[in-house]
């Protein structure tokens, strides 16, 4: 997770649906693109959190399996201020949700059919799905939707083992008004779970190509007669499912051969493995010895050790020194191969001479056949998403159908492109501070000295005054340069500070008369000041210039002569 503030927090009950990290809390409201050409767009901007069913556009199911109730939020981590989407709050939940089109999108002729969204998982992803089914038409009874209604299209993520991008259509048999699936051949990871926000696009074209593409980049295309399984062409013949094999049947094309016998020379009960005759024993071969013995450092039970509840004691064992020369108690010498092996004699395979082949029932004519010329996905009537959650986190955005490819790619350049160059700045900033220790405290730094900017302008004007305007200039070059340098002259900063204040304050009272107008000379204060602070700052120069360090000790000495 990038959010490494909260690397040891312990996990929630629930996701975040709204950060407090947003940033909108002074007023800003994010303003989501449009897509002229959508058939269907939901940005999730102006939909209230916490409420269900939280537009009257969506409807969740009312079926009693579906246990979950999704949310709007801009979830734990948003790329942009303001943004929402629509959020799975809690784990091991079904969760069930609908919204119907402004009138039903048909699929024949010259047109494309596109659907892509965002998806982000908040929280990783270990068995989930996150896929959108596109409902055929003309179901329109939202709050009945669930996993068995009929659908179009089938697309989107889901894990539980096996990492997959789905990729199904259903289709319609003409003559029986059956519905079967068709999956694609081709396996797609579907590359969700890495924190960041992804971009699914499904593009179904007229002439029944189609082309995946995840983050605006082709994983998958081809042909839907050509590249799902079961093919959607049925076939015109199908095996007979009232066929069974006849008993007599031999489907056996080799049998042991009756008139073999065995050889007289063939001895089963040589061992397959023989010792090596060639290896002789080493002379340094301990035969008396044991391979293990006490530990000679545990000879006697500890303090605590109690015989009537721990029983006898005995220590523990350890490999015996004597026999790291050779080795220890009985030799034997390695085993090899047996050259008279042969095991267990059985007789040879010969031709099946009452062997009739496979047998396979007979085809008949197919009752459900019909003739598939040009195949398009089934016309839609709403978007529908149905899953099993075991994670929770995971964010959908910007839910969009077209008949454009173009425009769903403008409109994928306006939301994902820029969230994903937020997320991308975002990652290099978190892997820069954590390899650089002395991010945070300059980062904290930086920003006291930004609030105390306003407050320390009258000082600067007395110290100017007092002439140690030449100190504060390299102080602050030098600051910029070496921000480790700012630290180390804090301390005697702040001592000059009041002293040059007092004593500048003292010699600022107006006499009796008012003296003609003179360039203001340094105080012997601020002369002092000036000169033990430039010490410090060209000795720390010098040496880091020279590739040496600056001892703690060195600087600590030098501040407190600046003091």
């Amino acid at each position: 997770d990038d959010d490494d503030d909260d690397d040891d927090a312990p996990a929630p009950a629930r996701a975040i649906v709204d950060s407090a990290a947003d940033g909108t809390a002074g007023g800003a409201v994010y303003a989501a693109p449009g897509c002229p050409e959508a058939l269907f767009l939901e940005t999730f901007t102006g939909k209230e959190s916490r409420f269900a069913p939280f537009d009257k556009e969506w409807v969740h199911t009312e079926q009693e399996k579906f246990n979950g109730r999704f949310e709007v939020g801009v979830g734990k981590s948003p790329a942009i201020a303001g943004d929402r989407g629509l959020v799975v709050p809690e784990k091991a939940k079904f969760y069930g949700l609908a919204a119907r089109f402004g009138e039903v999108v048909e699929t024949g002729g010259d047109k494309d059919v596109v659907v892509q969204y965002e998806l982000r998982m908040e929280e990783g992803l270990t068995c989930s799905g996150s896929y959108l089914k596109l409902i055929a038409a003309p179901f329109d009874k939202l709050a009945e939707w669930t996993d068995q209604v009929p659908y179009s299209v089938m697309f989107g993520p889901d894990k539980c083992g096996t990492d997959k991008l789905h990729f199904i259509v259903q289709s319609k048999n003409p003559k029986t008004g059956r519905f079967a699936e068709h999956h694609l051949k081709q396996g797609v990871a579907s590359k969700a779970g890495d924190y960041l926000t992804h971009l699914y696009t499904l593009v179904v074209k007229a002439d029944g190509g189609f082309d995946v593409l995840i983050d605006g980049e082709s994983v998958a295309a081809g042909n839907l007669m050509e590249d799902f399984e079961p093919p959607i062409q049925p076939p015109e013949e199908i095996e007979d499912p009232e066929d069974f094999k006849p008993r007599e049947w031999v489907d056996e094309a080799k049998i042991p051969d009756a008139s073999a016998v065995k050889p007289d020379d063939w001895n089963e009960d040589e061992p397959r493995e023989i010792p090596d005759e060639s290896i002789r024993k080493p002379e340094a071969w301990e035969d008396n010895e044991p391979e293990y013995i006490p530990d000679p450092d545990s000879a006697s039970a500890p303090e605590d050790w109690d015989e009537d509840e721990d029983g006898v004691w005995e220590p523990p064992m350890v490999p015996n020194p004597k026999c790291d020369a050779a080795g220890c108690g009985v030799w034997s010498p390695p085993m090899v191969p047996n050259p008279a092996y042969k095991g267990k004699w059985s007789p040879p395979l010969i031709d099946n001479p009452e062997y009739i082949g496979e047998w396979k029932p007979r085809k008949i004519p197919n009752p459900d056949y019909y003739k598939v010329e040009l195949f398009h996905v089934l016309p839609m009537s709403g978007v529908g998403i149905d899953i099993w959650a075991m994670d929770y986190g995971i964010v959908f955005d910007n839910i969009l159908v077209t008949h454009s490819p173009a425009a769903a790619s403008t409109f994928a350049a306006q939301t994902f492109q820029v969230k994903r160059a937020a997320e991308t700045k975002k990652r290099e900033s978190s892997a820069a501070k954590s390899s650089n220790p002395m991010a945070k405290p300059l980062e904290l730094l930086g920003k006291s000295l930004d609030a105390a900017e306003s407050l320390l302008l009258p000082f600067e004007e007395a110290l100017e005054k007092a002439g140690a305007g030449p100190m504060l200039d390299k102080l602050a070059d030098a600051g910029i340069e070496k921000p480790i340098l700012l630290i180390a002259l804090i301390p005697p900063f702040l001592i000059a500070l009041v002293l040059l204040c007092a004593l500048g304050g003292r010699r600022a009272t107006p006499a009796a008369s008012a003296p003609a107008a003179v360039t203001p000379a340094a105080t012997p204060a601020a002369s002092e000041t000036n000169s033990a602070v430039s010490s410090l700052v060209d000795a720390i120069e010098k040496k880091e210039n020279n590739g040496e360090g600056v001892e703690a000790g060195e600087v600590k000495k030098r501040t407190k002569k600046a003091d």
